[in-house]
């Protein structure tokens, strides 16, 4: 007649236990991150419309701003860092750049990711592992090089 399980039977059930555990942990961790990533892409776009609709009535795109700045054009629209996810920020970026022997201006948004910092040159419409750049526009200007101001 058995009374219960035993010391080996109850180690041995908490190991295997742990040992799963270890396994199942970093793929639950990857799929929270990759959710808020894709909760910040989502805002992200978010933006875009609002900023089409000041470049209609203004005729141009809003002015550069410093990181986690709300833009002319997006009153009421803008997350600040506090309610981001990863508490991480938000830039808008209107930046003019050379291509060859044109300018080109990018208007883009960049969510600076896991580690809260710019990975990536404003000017560049390259993202990487950790920065999400979602763009705005891009088109052929004369601005000096540099952030449109």
């Amino acid at each position: 007649m058995s009374r219960g399980f035993t010391l080996i039977e109850t180690l041995t059930t908490i190991a295997i236990l742990s040992f799963l555990a270890t396994l199942a942990w970093p793929a639950y961790l990857n799929q929270v991150n990759r959710a808020r990533y894709a909760a910040a892409e989502s805002i992200a776009r978010s933006f875009v419309v609002p900023l089409w609709e000041y470049r209609l009535e203004e005729g141009r795109f809003p002015p550069d701003v410093d990181n986690d700045q709300e833009p002319l054009g997006l009153a009421g629209y803008w997350v600040d860092a506090d309610d981001a996810p990863f508490r991480s920020a938000f830039d808008y970026d209107h930046h003019s750049v050379s291509q060859g022997d044109q300018k080109v201006c990018l208007v883009q948004i960049t969510f600076f990711g896991l580690n809260k910092q710019r990975d990536t040159n404003p000017s560049s419409d390259f993202a990487t592992k950790d920065d999400r750049i979602i763009p705005v526009a891009k088109y052929a200007c004369n601005y000096p090089t540099g952030s449109v101001r």
